[in-house]
């Protein structure tokens, strides 16, 4: 009994001097970086790459033409003819038919009676068998004219006007008779124009 009491007072100081006679394993020590000095280092950074050498080409100077004037084109003046200066030709009218000449007879014979109506028709016929007669259109825009028509009258005196063509003193008097005729009628600024044309046939 005392032998196994000893045994199991032992046995424990046994075991802790077993257990200081090992070798205790050195503690492992990692290799990374502290804290510290992971911080104070830059982050990596790659080389940068040398871009391959380009040649640029330069562009061929340009070549400059000179180009010849162009000539001068040679106008050739074509010769004009002399300036000539209207003459003015007092034509007559022509002469009236047989039967004409008997009815403006007539008509001029009820005008110094003083009837003036027949005068009117006997001329209105002689108008028919000619009626591009300027003389037989202007006597009978004055005889329009004494019957107090004023509007027919200018219109046959512009007519005979018209047709009078180179026969200038017709004409001017056919002009008269219009001024008269648009004083009559109280066109003062038409009579006006057509004194402007009276005067300008002087």
């Amino acid at each position: 009994m005392l032998n196994k009491k000893l045994f199991i007072i032992i046995l424990p100081v046994l075991s802790q001097i077993s257990c200081m006679g090992r070798s205790q394993p050195r503690p492992m020590v990692r290799n990374d970086p502290t804290p510290s000095t992971a911080a104070t280092l830059p982050p990596y950074q790659a080389p940068p790459k040398t871009p391959a050498q380009t040649y640029q080409l330069r562009p061929a100077p340009k070549t400059i033409v000179r180009q010849k004037p162009p000539r001068p084109k040679t106008v050739i003046l074509k010769k004009q003819p002399p300036i000539t200066k209207p003459t003015v030709t007092h034509s007559r009218p022509k002469p009236l038919s047989s039967a004409s000449i008997a009815l403006v007879s007539i008509a001029d014979k009820n005008i110094r009676l003083g009837q003036l109506e027949p005068a009117v028709v006997n001329l209105e016929r002689a108008l028919r068998i000619e009626p591009r007669n300027a003389l037989l259109t202007y006597k009978l825009a004055e005889l329009k004219l004494k019957q107090t028509k004023f509007r027919s009258a200018e219109n046959l005196a512009r007519k005979s006007a018209l047709l009078a063509a180179a026969n200038r003193g017709l004409k001017k008097k056919s002009w008269e008779l219009i001024v008269k005729a648009r004083r009559l009628q109280k066109n003062y600024n038409g009579a006006k124009a057509a004194q402007e044309k009276v005067q300008s046939l002087n």
